[in-house]
């Protein structure tokens, strides 16, 4: 995801510093991304100020200290608290007094991770969706300590980056990815009824809902960051149990780990990142899908409602978020 976000502000005229983590290959990323720009400027789409701009004004560093100078700091590394929490505290002392501080998690409230009272003016969520240049939508998530500058400041960025955003509370966090478990979670409870197969339940999702099923999703994410993030929901969630099944589920992939993609095994098995064949053999879908789908139709407008409620958004525009969101032209009320 840092990458994907790196590529898309590369086209707004920032000055940008990418601190790759310590395990990362810097000299091939950098020695990519200067493929890339030289490939733009040969082709004729970046003129020679621009190429110019491209080489002198952005750095790929593993040093923290070339951060000292930044104004808006995005963080997006792995979905762990504890971690993030590490990161923040070392720069909190280290950057300028009125640096921004988001994190691009999609599960850990801003709360839990400012480093101390002196940031939490200036401290706020910024959730982007993958890939971030097809996903016109992010979410806002600010605290009540988060100031009217600071609101003011995320909404002109977003607003120059030619991204559309949904403003939340933290009671009301990740709303899109809430909406979207809710359809995961059933389509698990459909799939573990034997009522579909999983790459049945998948092609009827991207047929009728979304360009990727809800399996797919989750073993291109990861099930380990999945697991992650679904515990992180239910710890803010009064209902402890409605996840259960699918975390479990989740649970028993991670320990055998079954990643996904990345191990080449989660819910499907893979070849080099391509499904198996042995994965997808069953070519008939169920005989009852027209009733699954006004099922899971009303799985997701119910979970609207109910989101939209919560977190007091009209719900047409939460409505055309989860539209942009699923990548779908479809409309559920």
């Amino acid at each position: 995801m840092g990458t994907n976000l790196f590529y898309y502000l590369l086209e707004f005229g920032f000055s940008i510093v990418w601190l790759c983590s310590e395990n990362a290959d810097l000299e091939k990323l950098q020695k990519t991304y200067l493929k890339k720009i030289k490939r733009l400027f040969d082709a004729g789409v970046i003129d020679n100020d621009r190429n110019e701009f491209l080489l002198k004004n952005i750095l790929l560093t593993k040093e923290i200290n070339n951060l000292i100078a930044c104004d808006l700091i995005i963080e997006a590394i792995t979905e762990n608290l504890e971690h993030k929490k590490n990161l923040f505290s070392i720069l909190d002392p280290l950057v300028l007094p009125h640096c921004i501080f988001t994190s691009n998690s999609s599960s850990i409230n801003p709360s839990e991770m400012c480093p101390s009272v002196m940031r939490q003016d200036k401290f706020a969520g910024l959730h982007f969706f993958y890939p971030v240049s097809l996903k016109n939508i992010a979410e806002l998530i600010i605290t009540d300590a988060v100031s009217e500058e600071t609101q003011r400041r995320l909404v002109e960025f977003l607003t120059a980056i030619e991204r559309d955003h949904i403003l939340l509370k933290e009671d009301s966090s990740f709303i899109l990815n809430r909406i979207f478990l809710d359809l995961q979670n059933d389509a698990f409870r459909i799939v573990s009824a034997g009522e579909f197969t999983i790459y049945q339940m998948d092609v009827l999702i991207k047929k009728h809902f979304s360009p990727s099923g809800v399996f797919e999703f989750c073993d291109n994410v990861g099930n380990d960051i999945m697991l992650e993030s679904v515990n992180n929901y239910k710890r803010n969630d009064n209902d402890n149990k409605t996840y259960l099944p699918f975390i479990r589920k989740l649970e028993m992939l991670v320990h055998e780990k079954k990643l996904g993609i990345k191990t080449g095994e989660g819910f499907y098995v893979y070849d080099n990142g391509t499904q198996n064949s042995n994965s997808i053999r069953e070519e008939n879908a169920a005989e009852n899908h027209q009733e699954t789908v006004k099922h899971l139709h009303s799985v997701i407008r119910n979970s609207l409602i109910k989101w939209s409620d919560r977190g007091k958004i009209p719900l047409l525009n939460l409505n055309n978020a989860m539209k942009e969101y699923l990548g779908s032209e479809k409309d559920f009320f």
